[in-house]
């Protein structure tokens, strides 16, 4: 049981250990907040908590150095869902695409989308992406969301007292959705360097249409980072509670 998997695997007691515990917190999630997994989401969950475990007890010293010299993902605290958007336009044509992820405070995958939305400027492309995800999230019943971007201005606009007077639409419509009483919402300004997965949704988008697209799992060139992300969030959310 304490073996490896293979070399630089965690241990089947560690893999094992880790494994009920998800199970147990995602049963919780399924009869108090009707949320469900993927049965892969849980083995990746599992496996990422498994080898950071085993990681920090072999080498305590690295987890400082580590969190320094890394500038990832900032996950939302236990039962909150987080929102990351973001809005790319073309320097040449000025055409915009819109992507976001949805992730819980471990980083586990609940849903991302992209969407073409024409000719159009940086700051619509992102309070879009921020629209969008708010009509999401009604649909997927969060009750906590956190939202962050890498726009300022963005942020700054949603968050001002002053926005249902503002003269941008889309502006106004985002402070109808956090005001019709679904789900508590906060949003939060975050580096570029801390948004990379919905950035490359954004880039993602297809010029073919204007329909928003979802997916319920993540695309094949976004499962390495994604796991490197859940891995950092599964530590802050260890160390937060310990």
């Amino acid at each position: 049981m304490h073996r490896p998997l293979c070399d630089g695997d965690p241990s089947w007691s560690s893999l094992f250990t880790a494994l009920i515990w998800l199970i147990w917190k995602q049963m919780n999630d399924y009869v108090f907040k009707g949320v469900t997994y993927k049965t892969d989401s849980i083995i990746h969950s599992s496996y990422s908590w498994a080898k950071c475990y085993e990681t920090n007890i072999r080498n305590p010293t690295a987890r400082p150095r580590q969190q320094g010299a890394t500038s990832t993902w900032s996950s939302p605290p236990r039962g909150w869902t987080c929102l990351n958007t973001d809005g790319v336009v073309a320097t040449l044509d000025g055409r915009g695409s819109i992507g976001g992820v949805f992730r819980n405070s471990i980083g586990d995958w609940i849903t991302g989308f992209t969407k073409n939305i024409g000719t159009t400027s940086t700051l619509h492309a992102e309070l879009w992406s921020i629209y969008e995800g708010l009509l999401i999230a009604r649909s997927l019943g969060v009750l906590r969301l956190l939202i962050q971007s890498d726009c300022n201005r963005a942020v700054k606009l949603v968050e001002d007292s002053a926005a249902i007077d503002s003269h941008i639409p889309l502006v106004r419509a985002i402070l109808k959705q956090r005001r019709s009483g679904c789900c508590i919402t906060k949003v939060q300004w975050i580096s570029r360097n801390k948004n990379k997965i919905a950035d490359k949704m954004a880039k993602l988008a297809s010029w073919n249409h204007f329909s928003l697209i979802r997916f319920d799992s993540p695309l094949d060139e976004l499962v390495d980072l994604l796991r490197l992300e859940a891995v950092n969030a599964q530590q802050d959310d260890a160390t937060r509670h310990a």
